[in-house]
C-alpha cells in the first residue's frame, strides 16, 4: 500500500491493482474530469446500514485504493504517505509488532479514507461523511471523489447502486484478491 501511494506521489499517474481493467468509458470520463488533479472513488457507502459493514469494510464510507489517479507531487498524496509513515513509526515506538496489526487501518483503505477525509476537511472545511449524498460524485478544489460506479461498478451494496447523472466510469475491479 505504502509503495503505491509513494510511487504515485513521486511520478503521478493512474494506479490500478492487477485485477482491474480499464472501462470502455475511461477516455470519456477522464476528459470530463480534466480539472481534477486527484481522482478517487467510493468503494462503499453503507452509512445507513447500521453495523453491517463491521468485519467487511474498514469504514462505513470507504474510498477505493485499488485504483486512483493523482498528478505528481500532489499535496494530498504527500498527506497520505506522511500519515501512513507516522502510523507505522508510532506502532513501532509503542513496541507493537506490525504483523499483528490490521492492515486495513495501518496502510490500507481505513487510513487511506481517513487521510483523504482529513485533507479535504483541512483544505475545504468539509466533512465528506456529513456532506456527501450517497450516489453522487463531488469535487473539492482539485480533488474529485466519484460515486460508487467510478471504480466499483459491480458493488451492489451502496445506495442500491443508484447514482446521479454525473457518473464517471474509470475501471472495473474483478476482486480476485491477488493481494492476499
Amino acid at each position: 500500500d505504502l509503495f503505491r501511494y509513494s510511487i504515485i506521489h513521486k511520478e503521478g499517474g493512474l494506479y490500478a491493482d492487477s485485477d482491474v481493467e480499464k472501462a470502455s468509458e475511461f477516455e470519456d470520463s477522464m476528459s470530463k474530469l480534466s480539472g481534477c488533479n486527484v481522482i478517487v472513488g467510493i468503494e462503499a457507502d453503507v452509512r445507513d446500514r447500521g453495523d453491517w459493514w463491521k468485519g467487511k469494510m474498514a469504514r462505513k464510507l470507504q474510498l477505493v485504493q485499488w485504483s486512483f489517479y493523482s498528478t505528481a507531487k500532489h499535496p494530498l498524496m504527500e498527506f497520505v504517505v506522511d500519515r501512513v509513515v507516522r502510523k507505522i513509526e508510532q506502532l513501532q515506538a509503542d513496541g507493537l509488532n506490525l504483523h499483528d496489526q490490521n492492515v486495513m487501518d495501518v496502510t490500507g483503505p481505513g487510513i487511506w479514507t481517513d487521510s483523504i477525509n482529513d485533507y479535504i476537511r483541512l483544505k475545504s472545511g468539509v466533512k465528506i461523511d456529513e456532506q456527501m449524498k450517497c450516489g453522487s460524485s463531488y469535487r473539492y478544489n482539485d480533488v474529485c471523489i466519484l460515486n460508487v460506479k467510478g471504480y466499483a461498478l459491480s458493488m451492489p451494496h451502496s445506495c442500491g447502486n443508484e447514482t446521479d447523472a454525473d457518473t464517471f466510469i474509470i475501471d472495473i475491479h474483478h476482486f480476485l484478491g491477488s493481494w492476499k
